[in-house]
C-alpha cells in the first residue's frame, strides 16, 4: 500500500517541521536545509515492492546530509538507487560528486556519510534496496556510489 506524506494541506509555518520528520521517517535520519524564497512544498510517496521500497520525492530546493552523527544515531542497512525525474540534483559520497538531471541515476549507501543537493524544484524516484542484497552482487559499494549513470541508454536505460 502506498503511503503519502505531503505539505500541501498544512499551514505554511508547519510545513518545514513536518517535512523534516517525513524525510527522516521515510528514508534514513538526515539533516535537512531548505533553500530559496519560494513557499515550501514537499511530497513523498512510498510503496513496498517485495523486499524493496520505491519512493518518489517531489519538493522545492533543499539539501539533505547523512552525517556520521546521524548514522550513529540511526544505523540503516540500505542502499538507494536515486533516479532523477525532474530538476537537477547533486549527490556526494566517498569523495565523488555526481550531477543528476532527468533520467540520470546514482547509487547511495546509507551506512556512510552522503549529501544530496537540489538547487530548485525537483522530483526523484528512490529505490530502497537492502544493503546485504546489493553487496552480494557488488561486493563493496564504495567504487559505485555517487557516480552518474545515464538513464537514457545501456544499463541505465534498462534500470
Amino acid at each position: 500500500m502506498t503511503k503519502i506524506w505531503s505539505t500541501a494541506g498544512l499551514r505554511p509555518k508547519d510545513r518545514v517541521a513536518y517535512w523534516v520528520d517525513a524525510v527522516c521517517g521515510t528514508f534514513v535520519h538526515m539533516d535537512c536545509t531548505l533553500w530559496g524564497d519560494a513557499p515550501f512544498f514537499g511530497e513523498i510517496r512510498d510503496a513496498p515492492v517485495g523486499a524493496l521500497r520505491i519512493g518518489t520525492v517531489t519538493s522545492t530546493a533543499q539539501s539533505v546530509v547523512r552525517s556520521p552523527r546521524q548514522i550513529a544515531r540511526a544505523p540503516a542497512e540500505l542502499c538507494f538507487l536515486a533516479i532523477q525525474e525532474r530538476g537537477r540534483g547533486y549527490v556526494a559520497q566517498d569523495g565523488r560528486e555526481a550531477e543528476l538531471q532527468t533520467a540520470a541515476l546514482a547509487i547511495i549507501d546509507s551506512t556512510r556519510p552522503h549529501a544530496l543537493t537540489f538547487d530548485g524544484g525537483f522530483s526523484q524516484h528512490v529505490l530502497h534496496i537492502p544493503r546485504p542484497s546489493l553487496m552480494q552482487c557488488l561486493g563493496r559499494s564504495e567504487p559505485f556510489t555517487a557516480i552518474r549513470i545515464d538513464g537514457s541508454s545501456g544499463i541505465g536505460g534498462l534500470l
